[in-house]
């Protein structure tokens, strides 16, 4: 189906963007000085329940989902596993905080670290789906 190329190209930078909202709804209790003005804007537009982790977490599951669909689908045009690679281990350093009991410290360095790794990901998606293949001499 030549109609599903295209469409990998844009899922991981959705999904990137929805790990960065909901980990910053989903982290209320260890960083509240960097996440008071966002549940303050959320809240301000109705959309307080976006700071309960009952439906941040599954949010977030969602959009790591949706990394590597859109991560997967582009590997079939360019066949470099870098960036599934780094999605990956930036998925695992993300969810692992949410289902183990945790010191503050290190659960915010797992999380952002996790999101830093995912972005990195989606950075290296873009440079390997814009890079012309070098042609055989």
């Amino acid at each position: 189906m030549p109609g599903w190329r295209w469409r990998g190209a844009g899922l991981d930078q959705v999904g990137v963007l929805g790990v960065v909202v909901t980990t910053f709804t989903s982290l209320g209790c260890c960083a509240p000085a960097l996440i008071a003005p966002v549940a303050a804007f959320f809240s301000s537009l109705g959309l307080w329940f976006l700071v309960d982790l009952r439906v941040s977490v599954p949010i977030l599951y969602g959009a790591v989902g949706l990394i590597l669909l859109g991560l997967l689908l582009s590997y079939r045009r360019h066949r470099r596993p870098y960036a599934i690679g780094l999605a990956l281990l930036g998925a695992g350093a993300a969810l692992y905080p949410f289902h183990e009991p945790l010191d503050v410290w290190l659960f915010t360095t797992l999380v952002f670290g996790g999101q830093a790794l995912l972005l990195a990901a989606s950075i290296v998606e873009i440079m390997l789906a814009t890079r012309r293949p070098v042609p055989w001499r």
